[in-house]
């Protein structure tokens, strides 16, 4: 007798077990070399055999689990269990195996008579659905399998439940077949078809200005030298100064291969078609697998990729057949290296998809794929993987509600990028890629963070700076795209620069006009709670009279290009920038990037002995609850998941309150610590006037004048400092060294006589905000109490005639109210702290004139 054990999941031979002698099996044709062998006696091997033939047929039936540990950037199981899809149908996540061939993904109706789960298959671990879901509730679960014939296979996972709303948005993928069908068979076919060019160059009679634009800046790239291709490292490691210089280059590179290319296709003339096909052929002769790949300087592969993508498509009947085998075979070896990576890296990129760069990697390799298709097989992979990742979680950094949260500079850029894609898709192969709510919203989060005239970028990196002049490009983007009358508005307020004409923004500047409209109808207070953050203008359609506010509190946490700046809050007032984010990126990952600019002490928030939050997917914050109506609008945010266990509860509240010529804004942190200290920052690039004594500071800018006071229970360290805890590297060249910002902490350590239990600490910053040569019309702020709820009172004037007003903030149920009466008052007996700034003297008792107030702030 023979028995022999084979792993299932391994394939290999592990045991084999012979009965009788070893003599008599000496010859036998069974023991052959390379096999384990073990001989028995009769008796003994049955024993042997029965108790193996039972622990292999226990192995076999316990199959692997398919649920793996959920990695530190990934999404984990998704639609995670007992949660309300927001789309439909939803997609789904799981973490991926390393040895999957496939995996099998079973969809059942919970709340249907009699159903039959739906079974579909997927190379992914994430799968986007074809068809839209009957509203109701779902049970989901996979498995994978290991082998192409479906043999090896896992166990279930777990079931995890979901339901289907009936007003989730549709947005159902096409199917791939589809998709493949929708190519255009000849080039070009990246961005215009054959069917576009005389349409295109009838521009040059119908837009004349920008036909010469793009011939003047065609012209000026045809004198542009050739770069050559990047050496490695100095001493074998990445710098900063040699990363930044090869950035730079290959920025360039890419804008002149493909302007050039497209300036030859639409004028045909020859000085053109030379240079453009110089520039493919210069960049296809580096080698794919040397300094500018992917691995070793992820920046020069991917400018490689689109640009010689669109070139390649756009020159190709001006290629010889040699040339085009030469880009091709670039192209795909570039492509392989990038869909490896995005698939097989440590982080899959369909289960960790906050890597940044790779949220640029996977369109490019889309269009990679439309420029190959049907010249290299690889191509439907590359296509069908990128048709999956944006109509699965794309955009991560985006919600429904339109927000972006990495902040300004990041949805500018990465959207001018993704933008290729997406006409590429809606105009060229006609496939509704828009239907996404995120497209239809976000135009109002780029209109409500930078509207004309804004000094304020929101935040995360490089949003230390006024927002930028190309916004206006990415709001003509979405108006052509979306048909957004109010992006078209702002497009024109901001101005299209002809400068670096690209040839997306030729095909917006000189395709079907959208009527710009006035956003005249928006809210002061504009929420964005899918990815955080809320926004406020008193008048957005009037920056010389418009004061504004922004505070983060996102569930994505602080991660990739966002700072450790839950809860915090930047102002202006009427232009200019009061209170803002401070530092600059010297490099990415610096230690004055991890140490200032990224940390919390860089921001407008509050500080916990010293410490700040941390910088991880888990630092989460949410918005609790806001509201607004013509008196006032507020707003609730908590961040204590942000500080990592330093205290039981951290929450926000902000309040705006209009005034006859200001503007109040108060800003309750509440915080619940056993911690020794508690500091709240606020940081200007104006010098700020001290007034210790009374907790409270003054700015005064070109047009606005400031009154910032701070209210505790008891009393406050109010200190000012112009200097970074940490030094930065360097000061790059869009970094004036003079640039002078003062850090405001506001410090309470009564909490230091009572470490064992968590207290409540609350302080309360009041911000008068005026026009500079105005003068103030409120007076007698006070706290009247503090603890579950805080309540602050002040008087105005009304014609002469005092008023007087009390704003509630109900820590518990985090709720605020304003209300007016034309008497004081009357709140339980307490000691009002009242603002002390009001007379140069110990506080009076009795309620001073307004000319008085005023005089005394003078």
């Amino acid at each position: 007798m023979k028995l022999t054990w084979s792993s299932k999941f391994t394939g290999k031979s592990s045991l084999t077990i012979h009965c009788g002698t070893r003599q008599s099996l000496a010859n036998n044709s069974l023991c052959r070399r390379g096999e384990k062998h073990v001989f028995l006696s009769p008796v003994l091997a049955a024993l042997v055999g029965t108790f193996t033939l039972f622990s292999v047929l226990s192995r076999l039936q316990a199959a692997p689990s398919p649920e793996l540990p959920i990695p530190q950037d990934g999404l984990g199981f998704l639609p995670a269990d007992h949660t309300t899809a927001t789309l439909n149908p939803p997609y789904f996540v799981w973490v991926p195996h390393k040895t999957a061939h496939r995996y099998e993904l079973e969809v059942l109706r919970r709340d249907a008579a009699s159903t039959s789960p739906r079974r579909m298959t997927s190379q992914y671990a994430l799968y986007t659905p074809e068809e839209p879901f009957e509203p109701g509730s779902y049970s989901w679960r996979f498995r994978v399998i290991f082998d192409d014939n479906g043999t090896s296979v896992s166990a279930w996972s777990r079931s995890r439940e979901f339901v289907v709303p009936p007003d989730a948005p549709c947005v159902p993928r096409p199917s791939f077949e589809h998709v493949r069908d929708s190519v255009p068979a000849s080039h070009p076919r990246l961005l215009v078809t054959k069917d576009d060019l005389q349409a295109l160059r009838g521009t040059k009679k119908k837009h004349p200005t920008w036909w010469a634009a793009l011939e003047t800046e065609a012209n000026k790239l045809l004198s542009e030298p050739l770069p050559a291709e990047p050496r490695p490292w100095s001493g074998g490691k990445w710098n900063s100064q040699e990363w930044l210089h090869y950035y730079r280059e290959i920025v360039r590179a890419a804008h002149c291969t493909e302007t050039l290319a497209f300036a030859a296709l639409l004028t045909g003339e020859a000085e053109y078609v030379q240079a453009a096909k110089k520039w493919l052929l210069h960049l296809a002769s580096w080698d794919p697998h040397g300094t500018t790949s992917l691995r070793v300087n992820d920046e020069q592969s991917m400018h490689i990729m689109f640009s010689c993508a669109r070139a390649y498509s756009w020159l190709y009947d001006s290629l010889t057949e040699q040339e085009r085998v030469r880009v091709r075979e670039m192209l795909r070896a570039r492509a392989e290296e990038a869909y490896s990576h995005l698939r097989n890296s440590q982080t899959p990129y369909e289960q960790c998809p906050c890597n940044s760069h790779n949220g640029r990697l996977w369109h490019f390799l889309g269009e990679v794929a439309i420029a190959l298709h049907g010249e290299c097989p690889e191509a439907t992979d590359w296509l069908n993987y990128a048709i999956t990742i944006y109509y699965g979680w794309y955009p991560i950094w985006g919600g429904n509600d339109g927000g972006w949260a990495e902040g300004l500079h990041y949805f500018l850029t990465y959207h001018e990028y993704v933008f290729h894609w997406l006409w590429q898709l809606e105009n060229v192969m006609g496939i509704p890629a828009l239907q996404k709510p995120f497209y239809s919203q976000c135009g109002k989060f780029l209109i409500s963070l930078a509207p004309p005239g804004s000094p304020l970028s929101g935040f995360g990196d490089f949003s230390e700076n006024p927002p930028s002049p190309r916004r206006a490009w990415i709001a003509a983007m979405l108006a052509a795209l979306t048909g957004d009358s109010h992006c078209a508005w702002l497009a024109e307020k901001v101005g299209l620069s002809k400068e670096t004409l690209s040839p997306l923004r030729y095909l917006v500047a000189t395709g079907p006009r959208v009527s710009p409209r006035e956003p005249s109808a928006v809210p002061r207070l504009r929420c964005f709670p899918h990815t955080g953050l809320a926004s406020y203008h008193g008048n957005l359609l009037d920056p010389a009279s418009d004061v504004q506010w922004h505070l983060r509190a996102s569930p994505l946490g602080n991660l990739s290009h966002s700072h450790c700046d839950q809860l915090a809050i930047i102002v202006a007032a009427f232009g200019d920038p009061l209170f803002v984010n401070t530092g600059f990126r010297d490099y990415f990952d610096s230690p004055f990037c991890r140490e200032w600019y990224w940390h919390t002490r860089a921001h407008n928030a509050v500080l916990i002995s010293g410490q700040g939050q941390i910088r991880a997917p888990m630092a989460k914050a949410n918005i609790l609850a806001s509201g607004e109506d013509l008196t006032c609008a507020w707003i609730w945010a908590d961040a204590t998941p942000a500080y990592a266990g330093l205290a039981t509860r951290v929450t926000r509240a902000v309040a705006s309150v209009p005034e006859q010529d200001s503007y109040l804004i108060f800003v309750l942190d509440n915080v619940e610590t056993s911690s020794s200290e508690i500091q709240v920052l606020w940081h200007t690039r104006f010098e700020p006037r001290l007034r210790p004594e009374a907790s409270a500071f003054e700015l005064t800018t070109t047009h606005a004048r400031t009154v910032a006071r701070l209210f505790s229970n008891t009393d406050l360290k109010l200190e000012v400092s112009d200097r970074y805890s940490t030094q930065p590297s360097a000061y790059p060249d869009w970094v004036s060294p003079g640039r002078h910002e003062w850090h405001i902490v506001a410090t309470d350590t009564t909490l230091a006589k009572n470490t064992t239990n968590a207290r409540r600490f609350q302080i309360l910053t009041v911000i008068e905000i005026s026009p500079r040569a105005k003068r103030s019309n409120v007076s007698h702020l006070a706290v009247q109490q503090w603890g579950k709820e805080v309540v602050v009172t002040w008087q105005q004037w009304q014609r002469q005639k005092p008023a007087y007003a009390a704003l509630t903030f109900d820590t518990n149920s985090s709720l605020t109210a304003l209300r007016f009466a034309d008497v004081p008052m009357k709140f339980p007996a307490s000691t009002p702290l009242e603002a002390r700034m009001t007379t140069p003297k110990p506080a009076k008792k009795k309620l001073v004139s307004q000319r008085e107030f005023s005089a005394a702030l003078e």
